[in-house]
């Protein structure tokens, strides 16, 4: 038996459609697990700056109580305890600016996953839609809905 050509080229085209839509779908999926770990290594990156903020604020704190307590200066209270209480609310802020930065960063790195995983799904609907177009197409050019006795009379068989 011999395979008409319109449906060997159905088939071609069909098969063709899902196999794009599969390479697309997973090249978007990798895109979204490419973007989760950025996102992942952004909120990191701003977890280790922090704490290096903390740390050099730490450190010019204590080179400053240190410089103040040689001069004999009274470190429990008035400005001296002020100033430091004032640098020690700073040092925090920009901690938590550099954190607050880095969630930002991982929220919309965490946006752009989703869409890619959108675009995975959407590119493997849009393969199955094609696929099946291809096929409807050709069973309606081939008459494959047409009563039997119609197909007869509007397909002509060369075999007698």
């Amino acid at each position: 038996m011999c395979i008409p050509a319109a449906v060997a080229m159905m088939a071609v085209q069909a098969t063709s459609s899902i196999a794009q839509g599969i390479a697309a779908s997973q090249a978007a999926s990798a895109n979204a697990k490419i973007a989760k770990y950025q996102g992942d290594a952004a909120l990191a990156a701003a977890n280790v700056e922090a704490g290096q903020i903390r740390y050099r604020g730490d450190m010019v704190l204590g080179q400053t109580r240190a410089q103040q307590a040689a001069n004999n200066v009274d470190l429990s209270g008035g400005s001296p305890a002020d100033v430091g209480a004032e640098s020690a609310r700073n040092i925090e802020f920009d901690a938590l600016n550099a954190y607050y930065g880095g969630q930002s960063k991982k929220w919309a790195a965490d946006i752009e996953a989703s869409q890619f995983k959108a675009q995975s799904r959407a590119a493997l609907t849009n393969a199955l839609f094609s696929a099946g177009g291809t096929i409807l197409s050709t069973a309606i050019d081939q008459n494959w809905f047409a009563p039997r006795n119609d197909r007869a009379t509007s397909n002509p068989s060369p075999v007698r």
